[in-house]
């Protein structure tokens, strides 16, 4: 019985080893839209949206309603998303691994004999509610990053970093 245990293993070694391999030749998905920015204008207005295109003089961000233009000397500030994990995706996260790693942990506690068991789910949970928690606060205040207002500095960030065709949302 140990050896046919032992030779299911190894089959699930060699998959796990070549899973790689069978997907190398797949092409890896390149995001080809520009950054989520945030921007506040002198007159204190906020615009929200995907930045298309920078010129010297101007933004082109792409809006719910369509294409909307921003002069650059209209700019008060300027965020761009960084990344996408806020506190409410954290703690989605922190709430499933409490769940799954504590409700785990409980019932194979449960299995031994002559143990107490009442305390490893709120052990659990408690654990993953302090870290969870803490790593929430830093990503939520590390999802925005506020850029200064150039154009030079804002192209990389944009969907046609080297400008937008000549005929584009005409």
């Amino acid at each position: 019985m140990s050896m046919r245990v032992s030779h299911i293993a190894l089959f699930a070694t060699v998959l796990v080893l070549l899973a790689p391999a069978q997907s190398a030749g797949q092409r890896v998905p390149v995001p080809v839209t520009g950054r989520e920015v945030r921007a506040t204008l002198t007159t204190g207005e906020r615009v929200e949206g995907e930045l298309i295109d920078v010129t010297d003089a101007r933004l082109l961000l792409g809006v719910s309603v369509g294409l909307r233009e921003v002069r650059l000397d209209a700019l008060d500030d300027l965020s761009v998303r960084r990344h996408a994990w806020d506190t409410s995706r954290v703690l989605t996260w922190v709430a499933v691994g409490a769940l799954v790693t504590g409700g785990g942990l409980a019932v194979a506690c449960s299995q031994v004999e002559g143990t107490s068991c009442g305390g490893v789910f709120p052990a659990v949970a408690l654990t993953w509610g302090i870290f969870g928690g803490i790593f929430g606060a830093l990503l939520a205040s590390s999802a925005w990053q506020d850029l200064p207002v150039t154009s030079g500095g804002l192209r990389s960030y944009s969907r046609f970093p080297q400008g937008a065709p000549a005929d584009f949302g005409r």
